[in-house]
């Protein structure tokens, strides 16, 4: 399937994810690319210079609200759908995480449907299914074990998907990310928040914190070979399925921090502090066999590779905004 000339909308697309869809998308030269986020904030300060974004007409809206939803819909082809209420705050704010998470998606779904949206490509995570033993993958059979507000939410959202596919036709892909990192990153995530706040606490003169004994096994994907697998998807014939997305090796927090302090050269050592709310997971660790044969998706970026280029952005972003 060709995205030349389709019109593509991507919600949240001022997020981490997102931003990088928006980014890849223009390459595949389509008629227009739609960036729909609450917040453009951060779009607008962190674009590429690199990359011409006269194809991409930015619209500031709210999923729960249906009128802004529709409008932002018309004449759209696809639908990349990253935007949610992160875990940290889900936990905080349920009723208003409810109401993006899931809401928002009955709204999109429901004005897609009706306007005859070709495809949706729905970002979902492995938290869907709660913890897994450090030794056996998660695959997408696994049963929906989540006892996390963001994951029994994105269950929803994933159920909501089949549903319009059954009454409407609305075909659709899920995929479940593990933790994603790289440029644009916030601090608002849960399993990968320790990456930005170590690079910030390096950069300011200050030892990283490892939170808990750092041991926890997981696997971290780099946003660019996460946002690579959304344009797989869009362009790929699958449909009505759930695919796995990571790089399918672990590494533990701690092997994260000495990473690192090796790319920066710092001397500082990692002080520990109590675990908190943070690696609630024993380990997280999803099998990535299907990503391949279906959507020939192999993640490009090692942990080092990744963590190396999101070190040099970080750089040279501090360096363009003064």
């Amino acid at each position: 399937m060709q995205l030349e000339g389709k019109k593509i909308l991507v919600t949240g697309g001022a997020g981490l994810i997102g931003s990088h869809v928006v980014d890849q998308l223009i390459a595949e030269k389509p008629g227009a690319v739609v960036l729909f986020d609450k917040d453009v904030s951060g779009f607008e300060k962190n674009r590429n210079p690199d990359i011409d974004y006269s194809r991409v007409k930015v619209i500031e809206g709210d999923l729960t609200r249906v009128d802004e939803v529709e409008k932002a819909l018309e004449g759209v082809d696809y639908v990349v759908h990253t935007a949610s209420m992160l875990a940290r705050n889900a936990v905080k704010e349920l009723r208003s995480a409810f109401d993006v998470n899931v809401v928002g998606t009955f709204n999109l779904l429901e004005a897609g449907a009706a306007l005859g949206i070709k495809k949706v490509i729905y970002s979902s995570t492995v938290l869907v299914c709660g913890d897994n033993p450090p030794t056996h993958p998660i695959t997408e059979e696994h049963p929906l074990k989540t006892q996390t507000a963001y994951g029994g939410f994105k269950v929803a959202s994933e159920f909501l998907l089949r549903i319009f596919n059954n009454l409407k036709g609305l075909d659709y892909l899920i995929l479940r990310y593990i933790g994603t990192y790289g440029p644009r990153q916030h601090f608002r995530g849960n399993l990968v928040l320790f990456i930005p706040e170590c690079f910030d606490r390096i950069q300011r003169g200050l030892p990283p914190i490892i939170y808990g004994d750092g041991s926890q096994p997981y696997d971290y994907v780099y946003v660019a070979d996460v946002a690579r697998a959304n344009i797989l998807a869009l362009k790929s014939d699958v449909s009505g399925e759930v695919v796995n997305i990571g790089t399918g090796v672990t590494h533990t927090v701690k092997d994260v921090v000495e990473m690192i302090r090796e790319i920066t050269g710092t001397s500082l050592l990692p002080e520990y502090a109590p675990q908190g709310d943070r690696f609630q997971q024993e380990s997280l660790w999803p099998d990535v066999t299907k990503a391949e044969k279906r959507l020939g998706f192999k993640a490009r970026y090692s942990m080092k590779e990744g963590l190396t280029e999101y070190y040099r952005w970080l750089k040279a972003n501090a360096a363009r905004q003064g």
